[in-house]
């Protein structure tokens, strides 16, 4: 090779390792000023289009995550993404919970709301007065979800 395209060559080599590590918003002036003087700044914009629209820096840049997510991880990347699906829970599905055996998805939901409505009282003076009026509302909460939640397996259930 001459001397010009072995220039060259190095030149995208070093622009593209700058891109991948920094963003395509990375001013790389300083690399021409320190490692190429004598090209001039149209041809040094022109090499910088070339090796952006190539796609090279992006590629790096995606090696370089994935090595950088893959030595924290203590594992190559692949596994670690296995490890995690691993992990997920299994998806509920109505017809799973329809037949819950003894225990009907609904009888479930009527005991959450009876524990609601015994913390209630509980929170109730004889007199009617609020005790406490924290856990009250927590109590409302919860039987504001679970009558959400019997609303929706309800209509699943019915579908």
């Amino acid at each position: 090779m001459t001397e010009a395209k072995e220039t060259r060559e190095q030149a995208y080599k070093d622009i593209s390792r700058v891109l991948s590590r920094f963003g395509p918003k990375q001013d790389i002036s300083k690399l021409q000023q320190s490692k190429y003087p004598d090209i001039p700044k149209r041809t040094w914009l022109r090499w910088i289009a070339k090796v952006v629209e190539s796609g090279a820096p992006a590629r790096m840049a995606a090696k370089l995550v994935q090595k950088k997510a893959a030595k924290r991880a203590g594992e190559s990347s692949q596994s670690s993404g296995q490890s995690v699906t691993d992990q997920l829970p299994a998806v509920i599905r109505p017809e799973d919970v329809a037949g819950a055996g003894a225990l009907s998805a609904m009888d479930i939901i009527n005991k959450c709301l009876d524990d609601a409505r015994e913390v209630q009282a509980y929170c109730k003076s004889e007199v009617g007065k609020l005790r406490n009026a924290k856990l009250y509302m927590v109590a409302s909460r919860h039987m504001l979800e679970t009558m959400k939640t019997a609303a929706f397996v309800s209509k699943q259930l019915m579908d």
